[in-house]
């Protein structure tokens, strides 16, 4: 499944969260089985409200040792930031078009 094949927002904020919390959950029963010491889950997506808006939510999740939180954080906004400057540099060289960027 491609980014843009993804399901439309969900229905409300009470869906998104039991969503997002059995995501969560799956996650943490995944570290057990594989023996994972830390995991650091951020999700975001789309939400319909009660005042027939669609809104972004940016959810957080630490499994682990808390302590590791903010070096893991500050790891992944590093390499988002090298990845991120990575497709700028092959789109303006015409190597990756977006299209490319959003089969992943």
């Amino acid at each position: 499944m491609s980014y843009l094949n993804l399901p439309q927002p969900f229905a409300n904020a009470d869906e998104c969260n039991k969503t997002v919390d059995d995501f969560n959950k799956a996650v943490a029963e995944l570290r057990k089985r594989y023996n994972i010491l830390n995991v650091l889950i951020v999700t975001d997506g789309y939400v319909n409200y009660e005042t027939n808006a669609t809104g972004e939510f940016t959810a957080y999740c630490f499994l682990g040792d808390e302590f590791h939180s903010e070096m893991m954080a500050a790891y992944a906004l590093g390499k988002a930031q090298s990845n991120h400057r990575q497709l700028i540099n092959e789109t303006m060289s015409g190597t990756k078009t977006k299209a490319d960027a959003q089969n992943r």
